[in-house]
């Protein structure tokens, strides 16, 4: 073998193994909004929560914002239709939080509201040869929880898309916008990878097999009330929260917490030692 063929052979080397680096030390990333220039929105309550559980998951996290969104050439334009409907708050953001995505990120990628928690942890299988998270419907938005769209996935191209729709589809929030869209085929894929999980009780013998098929998770106050929650203050319930989560992952992925032990994970004190 000849010097340069020598030479051709170990910087084929080298890039190898700067992919294999890239792609070992890369993690899927997890957009949430906040508005941090909203003070009549609480955010605390649940964001810890949610951060822990995504970077226990294999996810690095980042938050998007109302400064993401401004970059992003049609702000003026949904600032005008926005005042037009007189929206503030919660509607105006749920507006915001997509076009920030578009403003804050190159690829686009996933996105999720601070009451979605992952189901499951990110393998290798789940990362493409540039490092990225692979994206299901060949990058085109798609809904994991049904028409909700607390927990969306879309390339740059799919983020762009909604947001020209929305831009001239405002109503009294972008959920009633997104029912609009669900007879249009092929604009949004609504797929069902979410289910609900009563955190608050006996932590069921079948969990896992349950979970394997699903992505997340939801615990929005709408879900709660559906499985007939009782009214509990934040500070207890955010602690019941994050103590079933890693009792969770102990439990469905590790398999340090056998079926045998399980109960209400909150009052024993063996496994609140093991948490």
């Amino acid at each position: 073998m000849s010097s340069k063929q020598k030479a051709t052979q170990q910087l084929k080397y080298v890039i190898l193994l700067l992919l294999l680096i890239n792609h070992v030390v890369c993690k899927p990333v997890m957009h949430t909004y906040i508005d941090e220039s909203a003070p009549e929105i609480s955010y605390s309550s649940y964001f810890e929560n949610w951060k822990q559980a995504w970077l226990g998951a294999g996810w690095e996290i980042k938050v998007v914002s109302l400064q993401d969104a401004m970059i992003n050439p049609l702000y003026s334009k949904f600032q005008q239709r926005m005042d037009e409907k007189n929206l503030s708050h919660s509607p105006r953001h749920s507006y915001m939080r997509n076009l920030a995505m578009s403003g804050a990120t190159k690829h686009g990628g996933y996105y999720s509201d601070i009451f979605v928690f992952p189901l499951q942890k990110v393998t290798s299988d789940d990362i493409d040869e540039e490092g990225y998270i692979k994206l299901p419907n060949s990058g085109e938005l798609t809904f994991h929880d049904g028409v909700g769209g607390s927990i969306v996935s879309g390339n740059l191209a799919a983020w762009d898309r909604i947001n020209l729709y929305l831009v001239d589809h405002i109503e009294k929030n972008a959920y009633d916008s997104f029912q609009k869209l669900e007879k249009k085929d092929g604009f949004i894929h609504f797929e069902r990878n979410n289910m609900l999980i009563n955190v608050f009780g006996r932590h069921e013998p079948g969990i896992c097999e349950k979970t394997k098929s699903k992505f997340v998770a939801r615990l929005h106050k709408y879900d709660l009330r559906i499985m007939n929650v009782r009214p509990m203050n934040k500070k207890l319930r955010d602690m019941i929260i994050g103590r079933w989560f890693q009792f969770y992952r102990q439990h469905c992925w590790y398999g340090v917490i056998q079926s045998s032990q399980l109960g209400v994970p909150f009052s024993d004190p063996n496994v609140r030692r093991r948490l």
